[in-house]
């Protein structure tokens, strides 16, 4: 079970990956009958190794916004959206990074910024897989952030 700030966020987390290919399976995602997740209440009670908060986690993609513009918010797809990156980071050094274990079809900068690029996979799932491996992964001395993208494959040079 997983906890959401709103109804909305959890409405399109079940949108987005009831169905969603992860690690060759699709998984399961439904809205549950329960409010909301019980923390264990000290150390020592079972089930604390199952239950954990990510409340100010490093890891949320979206800690600092008061606001997110749910057009930034974009279910899994073949396409990365990597930002955060260092200003000499190439094509080649971004590809490479992330062919160490996946397929790569494309690596495309942002026209206006070298901190932004797209990186199109093989297939939805190997897109989850990278994003999931990826995000806040220490590249040049910055921690990347990785999110799907709304750009279609077929649209990267």
């Amino acid at each position: 079970m997983i906890q959401f700030n709103t109804p909305q966020q959890a409405q399109h987390a079940v949108q987005y990956l009831n169905g969603c290919p992860l690690y060759g399976v699709q998984i399961s995602v439904a809205t549950s009958k329960n409010t909301e997740v019980q923390l264990p209440r000290n150390d020592l009670e079972d089930g604390k190794e199952l239950t954990k908060d990510y409340t100010g986690s490093e890891l949320h993609r979206f800690r600092r916004k008061t606001f997110v513009n749910l057009k930034n918010v974009n279910g899994p797809s073949q396409v990365l959206h990597v930002a955060n990156l260092h200003d000499n980071a190439t094509e080649d050094e971004l590809r490479d990074l992330f062919a160490q274990q996946f397929q790569v079809q494309g690596v495309e900068f942002f026209k206006q910024t070298r901190k932004q690029a797209y990186v199109c996979m093989s297939s939805i799932g190997e897109a989850v897989a990278a994003l999931i491996a990826m995000h806040n992964f220490n590249f040049g001395g910055y921690p990347i952030r990785v999110s799907f993208s709304h750009k279609e494959p077929g649209s990267m040079v």
